[in-house]
């Protein structure tokens, strides 16, 4: 399976906002939104293979797994059965232009799918039969961008009805929250509002994640990054935990621009 990146971070969106989670980022997408806020991972990544997957997860109890799209990964389904084998409560992120047929139909796995508005550009790719295997276990998410977008969405749930939680968030992550808002309670929808945490937290840097690549020819997850900055004095450390590294050796020493004159990071943000 081509993998993006995995991190250990909060979950920025829907019904398990703020708790902590494992990412499993995959490479690739069927949809090109116009909005797009991870078009990093349309290409390149890792190839590995499930059980370095499971072996990256380790005893996180929680997984997301999102990309690009993770349901044109062959072998998606079957990560997805690892994983609830193993005990592990799921978040599927899927974009609704793949068949959901073979998600394991499993309390502990929530599809968070979305239903794309024509802002994004891919309002017609979106697959209704999805929608059927949907339940209150799930969410299903609307990001709007303007009016026609949310009049949009409400004839389209109209139009579709669903038995699972209804999210609506702003293109973007936090702006207009107040006008999304207004126009939620005016339409009388019993639907959720709610921002993206971690883009109000970090912004549109990638700011906490993990790095992954060869190690002297071996595979090297590495799972989770803290770091603790001492402004003053310009001192980053970073500690690793659950990285799998086959060279007891080896030293790798990671600085994140933090080299601004009054300290901080950078534009990037941390690697």
């Amino acid at each position: 399976m081509r993998i993006c990146e995995c991190f250990k971070s909060i979950q920025g969106e829907g019904l398990m906002m703020g708790v902590p989670t494992f990412f499993v980022r995959t490479v690739g997408c069927n949809l090109s939104c116009s909005w797009c806020d991870t078009r990093y991972s349309m290409e390149g990544g890792t190839e590995m293979s499930l059980e370095e997957i499971m072996g990256a997860v380790g005893d996180s109890p929680r997984v997301c797994v999102t990309g690009g799209e993770p349901m044109i990964q062959p072998d998606m389904p079957e990560l997805l059965r690892m994983l609830v084998s193993a005990g592990k409560q799921v978040v599927l992120e899927t974009n609704g232009a793949t068949d959901l047929s073979q998600v394991p139909d499993d309390p502990l796995v929530m599809i968070s799918m979305d239903i794309k508005c024509p802002s994004s550009g891919m309002a017609d790719r979106m697959l209704k039969g999805n929608l059927r295997l949907l339940s209150r276990k799930d969410q299903l998410k609307l990001i709007v961008a303007d009016d026609a977008d949310f009049d949009y969405a409400v004839r389209f749930l109209d139009e579709n009805p669903v038995d699972t939680n209804i999210i609506f968030g702003p293109v973007g992550g936090t702006g207009k929250l107040d006008w999304l808002v207004s126009r939620v309670l005016d339409s009388g929808l019993d639907a959720r509002v709610l921002p993206q945490l971690h883009k109000i937290i970090w912004g549109d840097r990638r700011a906490v994640r993990g790095l992954h690549g060869h190690l002297h020819g071996r595979l090297c997850i590495l799972a989770a990054l803290e770091d603790i900055v001492n402004l003053g004095g310009h001192l980053f450390i970073a500690f690793l935990r659950n990285a799998r590294i086959d060279e007891p050796s080896a030293v790798m020493c990671l600085y994140p621009q933090f080299t601004k004159a009054k300290g901080g990071p950078s534009e990037e943000g941390p690697v």
